[in-house]
Order: C-alpha cells, then structure tokens, then sequence
C-alpha cells in the first residue's frame, strides 16, 4: 500500500472525528501518537498550524495556542490590475487561478468573506486547502521534488536551497504533492520505505517493555530487545539468507494482543510452584496472532528462561503415568527401518514417551548453561516456531539436547535390540548416563545393574526404580547376560568394555562410523549392528558385539 493510499484511508478514518468534540480530538490524537504533525497536517488537509491547535485544544499542547502566539510576518506584495468593472464572473476566474481570495480581497479593497459571497453569487466552486494557489518558482513540481528529497535524500534545507524557497514553503509543497516528510528517526536514504503503518509500527514497539530500541533502516527494522538477540523486520519480502529476519506487512504487523505466558501445570492439585518449571504459550492466542505478536510472545519466553535460575523440571504423577502408559504400549517395530535401529523414530510433533519420566527423576543441569546462552535459547525457539511445536519449557528442553548436551536417547530403541537378540538375563551398564537403558531394562522385564554412578544413583533415592518397576542393584561383580557399553553415543572405549569381557555372556560397544573400519580391523566383532543415532544424518553408526 502506497503513501497516498494510506492518507485516503487515514482521511476516510479523520472525516468521522467531531473537531468541536475535545475528547473526540484526544481520542484520535491519542491512538496516532505515531504520526507527526506533519502526518496530520496532510490527513487533515490543514495547515501545520491549524493541528497544533487542535492538539492544543486535546491537551495535548500547553500554554497558548498557535493562534495566539505573535510572530513577525512579512507581507506579501501582490500586483493585480483591477478594472473598474471589475465585479464579474470572468474576471474573478482569470485572477483565482493565480492568487487567492485574501489577495484578491485586498486588491479591490474588501473583506475576503465579500469576496467569497461573490464567488457563490457568480457560482465559482473554491478550492480546498489541499488545492492552494500554485506556486510560480519553476521549481514547483511532483517529479523534481520527489527526486530531490526522496531520490537523492536532501534535506528540507538545502531542497528548500535550491529551489530558491523557505524551507516551510518547501515542506508545503511537499504536503500538496503527498510526499512523506521524514520524521526524526528516519534517515534520508531509506525515505521512500517509511510508509504511516511503519511509523506505527515503531511507535507500537517501542511501548513494549521487551523491546530496548527500534533502528530504521533502507529494507527493514532492527529491533533491539532485552534478550540481546536483535531481529530484523523486512518490508514485504525477506531476503535469502536472513536467519533472523522475518517478511511483515502493513496487514500482520498491527500489535493487539500478545500471545500469553502462564504456567503449564498451574491447575494440578498442590501448589503450582511444584512445577514452575514448566511454562507455556497459549496456543490459541498463538495462532490468532501475527508475525509480530508472535515474535514479542517468543521473546518473553526467552527473557523469563535467560534471567531465572535453574529450576529442575518436575512433573505431576498425572502426566508420568500417561507417559509410562504410553511407553509400556509404543510398537517397538517404530525403531527398525532400512536395515538398520534408529534412536529417532517418528513420533510427529508427539513428546516420545520417556522424556517427561528421564527429566522428573535425573538432574539434567547441564542445560543451564544452554538456557543462560541468549542465541541458543532463540535459535531452540525459532525451531520451535517453524515446525510448528507448542512452545513450552519440556519442548524447549528436548529440542536443545538435540543440538546440544545433554543427549538425551529414547531408551527404547534398546528394548527392541534386546528382543533381537534374545537378551534374557542380567544386563550390565557400563556408562549409565541418563537412564535409558535402565528404563528398557524395566520395559522388557530384564534386571538392570550398572557401576556406580551418581545421577542414576539420586535418581533411584527420587523414587525411579520403584515408578518403573525396575530390578536394579549395583553391579558386585556377578556374570552377566549382556555387558553394554555406548557412552552415551559418543567415542568408542572398547578397552574399557573388554575390561568386563571375563563376567559377560555378550559385549556390545558402540562405534561411531567415523571408527568403524579401524576399530573393526583391530577387535575383529563376531558381529555388527547398524543404528542411527544422529537426527539430520541417514548414515548410519555402530554396535560391535563379541
């Protein structure tokens, strides 16, 4: 939408205002706190002057008014030959095109308002404010004006300069050809960019407590906010490449309501600090918001994680049981496909079923420092926002140990390793970690036994072995059925795995593929499984058995 288009539908709006009416004028003033008076001078169709009065009569200006204030004028001298006979349609014709009702007044020495009941008597239609006398100055044209300010990025000064003028008499000119005059913080380049909805945008932003500053630039707004995560606003269409920019348009840029912040579980029974961990985005109120509603509600979500302090994520019983519900009836069947295990089977937008149990009963502080990081925090949510998933405190969580520690795996892409190959007796876990294979263990009804380990240990004192069901104990050194060692994924230890070779049926170590042919060729594994264990790679990595 255009400039001019703007002023029409601004005009449309101002027809409807009752001038007389104070509290009309406030009204209007009020909710267009972002335009200038020169915005409303050309809304108005009015002098610069005249809206200050009308401001004034708002309350929005104190001391005297515009129209009381003395100044020094120079006066005008106007040449007009007036004959004697001079009281006649034609000759009023030929002067109003060139002077106006004043002048001419004081040419034939009248009062203006005479000359204007002339002009109903002769049945001369007057201009409106808008249709002032032209100028003469060769200069005074839409094409060279627009490429002087606009184009080229003048100033009022040296426009007005050039054209041999005040610098007023220039901005008048610019009000009679609709060309937007700059405001303060707009510079000269990037004019032609500033429409009124921008003007209101920016005034809407800045009112926002998130927000620390709005910086106008040629193709967009940078918008500053309290997270130290700036984003990038562009006008209509957002350039390739710009990862923290965002396309806006007059119609989804309006700011009304900002998507709300609450916490998730603030109606289970006991006291809401229990789970206040836990907070989330309407959902609703998210998806009747527009672009930049939604950017402000995901930027108060990133202020509230960033400032807080580590609160571990707790979880109502209620939610446990449905998620343990839902693990002991998963089809095992989702974590083989194409040959090889995967650790990521596709649950959609679902939480897989042991995140919410893993995070309630394990100390997963190693995401404090990730929630203490402003641009991991906003890229985890911009990830969030483009694939559509709830923005909650759980999802946040889950997708940061995707990109980054800790590495949360789903534990049940062993219960179906297990099954494969006939796993009856007692499993051994060298390297714990998070209590994945601990929960397959309880899933396929194994007794689970691991070397000391603190965080599997404080999660068995919460109540986890007893939730799960589990047969756990300490590893006594007994023999058993199978001796797992994965790292959680990471780099191979086989040494450390075979240190336990004499008491194990079966070993399993895990290989990742940028190992594979070197560790296969030194151990020599009786066999090898594959399994995926990185969400954006189809290529595969490894478990040797002996």
């Amino acid at each position: 939408m255009t400039y001019q288009e703007e002023l029409k539908q601004y005009r449309l709006e101002f027809s409807k205002i009752d001038t007389g009416d104070p509290d009309s004028l406030r009204e209007w003033f009020k909710t267009h706190a972002y335009l200038s008076t020169r915005d409303h001078s050309q809304i108005m169709q009015k002098s610069e002057r005249t809206v200050r009065f009308l401001k004034h009569k708002a309350g929005f200006i104190k001391g005297k008014t515009p129209k009381n204030l003395k100044g020094i004028a120079i006066k005008k001298v106007v040449a007009i030959n007036v004959p004697d006979d001079w009281d006649n349609k034609e000759w009023f014709e030929q002067q109003y095109r060139i002077h106006s009702i004043p002048s001419i007044a004081k040419a034939v020495n009248r009062h203006p308002e005479t000359i204007r009941s002339k002009f109903v008597k002769h049945g001369i239609e007057r201009r409106t404010s808008a249709e002032s006398v032209q100028s003469t100055n060769r200069y005074y044209d839409k094409d060279w004006c627009y490429a002087q300010y606009v184009k080229m990025g003048l100033s009022l000064s040296e426009c007005a300069k050039k054209a041999g003028v005040a610098k007023s008499t220039f901005a008048r000119w610019l009000d009679r050809f609709e060309i937007p005059v700059r405001n303060h913080t707009e510079t000269r380049v990037n004019h032609n960019r500033k429409n009124i909805w921008v003007r209101r945008l920016i005034h809407e932003l800045k009112q926002q407590d998130i927000v620390n500053n709005v910086i106008v630039g040629p193709k967009s707004l940078k918008v500053k906010y309290h997270t130290f995560v700036p984003e990038y606003y562009y006008f209509n269409v957002k350039p390739k490449g710009a990862n923290r920019g965002f396309a806006i348009t007059k119609d989804n840029s309006k700011i009304n309501k900002i998507p709300s912040i609450s916490h998730q579980y603030e109606n289970e029974i006991g006291n809401e600090n229990d789970y206040s961990c836990h907070l989330i985005i309407n959902r609703k109120e998210w998806n009747n918001a527009n672009i930049i509603e939604q950017r402000l509600a995901a930027q108060n979500f990133a202020k509230i994680l960033i400032d807080r302090d580590w609160i571990w994520p707790k979880y109502p019983d209620k939610t446990l049981l449905q998620d343990l519900n839902k693990l002991q009836n998963v089809n095992l069947s989702k974590y083989i496909g194409n040959g090889y295990f995967t650790v990521y089977p596709k649950f959609g937008k679902r939480t897989p079923p042991h995140r919410r149990i893993i995070e309630h009963f394990y100390d997963i502080n190693e995401l404090e420092p990730i929630l203490n990081s402003p641009n991991k925090v906003w890229h985890t949510l911009k990830h969030l926002t483009d694939k559509s998933i709830d923005i909650m405190t759980h999802n946040l969580f889950r997708v940061m140990s995707h990109f980054w520690e800790p590495k949360i795996y789903d534990p049940l892409v062993y219960s179906s390793i297990f099954k494969r190959l006939g796993i009856k007796g007692e499993v051994l876990d060298i390297s714990p970690r998070y209590g994945n294979k601990a929960i397959a263990c309880a899933m396929a009804g194994l007794k689970y036994t691991s070397i000391h380990d603190d965080n599997l240990q404080n999660a068995v004192d919460a109540g986890f072995a007893d939730f799960m069901g589990l047969n756990y104990a300490e590893y006594d050194g007994r023999t058993a059925d199978l001796v797992i060692h994965d790292n959680n994924f990471g780099n191979a230890d086989i040494d450390l795995a075979l240190k336990y070779a004499d008491v194990a049926k079966k070993l399993i170590v895990f290989v990742p593929k940028e190992q594979k042919d070197e560790l296969k060729k030194e151990y020599q594994p009786e066999s090898i499984i594959q399994i995926r264990t990185t969400i954006y790679s189809k290529e595969p990595d490894y478990l040797f058995i002996w």
